[in-house]
């Protein structure tokens, strides 16, 4: 399944939707259209004589770590349960996807790695120096401040915020 909903073109040969309630008719149609693979197939009649327990788990704060109705905890490996959070609470892809990455290949692709000042001081040069752009609540200046003493560039060290109003500053 791609990041865009499934394309249904024709819902004639498509179940109604059982839980209109709760389950939009894209959502209905992502799980429709999983239930026509082998690994789906009874999915839509489960939320047909389960649409309870269906809808406790969709109501989850964190479905992706919830457990699934019926038969389908025990069915659905990590990557299926991937596709049925993306069918049903797609606000929750994210972190479902995390989880799934972390899981199949490890904590450090999911986890930004640490800023080496340091080290990437040490890869900077006259021609291509160190220019930050911060995300909000984002600060580097201690660190850069600590790093500038320790190599006994305190004096040398000058930081310009290229904020509204500074462009004659940046340009000194």
């Amino acid at each position: 399944m791609s990041s865009r909903a499934s394309q249904v073109l024709d819902r004639s040969q498509q179940p109604p939707n059982p839980c209109p309630s709760w389950a939009s008719e894209e959502a209905w149609d992502n799980l429709a259209s999983l239930d026509q693979l082998p690994a789906f197939k009874g999915l839509a009649s489960s939320l047909e004589s389960a649409p309870q327990e269906w809808e406790l788990w969709f109501r989850q704060p964190e479905p992706e770590t919830a457990e699934l109705p019926r038969e389908w905890e025990s069915n659905c490996n990590e990557l299926q349960r991937l596709l049925l959070i993306r069918s049903l609470r797609p606000d929750r892809v994210i972190f479902a996807a995390t989880t799934y990455v972390a899981n199949a290949l490890g904590r450090k692709f999911v986890e930004p790695p640490v800023l080496d000042l340091g080290e990437t001081f040490a890869d900077s040069t006259a021609l291509s120096p160190l220019i930050f752009v911060l995300s909000p609540g984002v600060d580097p200046t201690d660190a850069l401040r600590k790093l500038a003493a320790e190599r006994d560039m305190g004096n040398r060290l000058h930081t310009v915020a290229l904020g509204q109003g500074q462009a004659p500053v940046g340009q000194r």
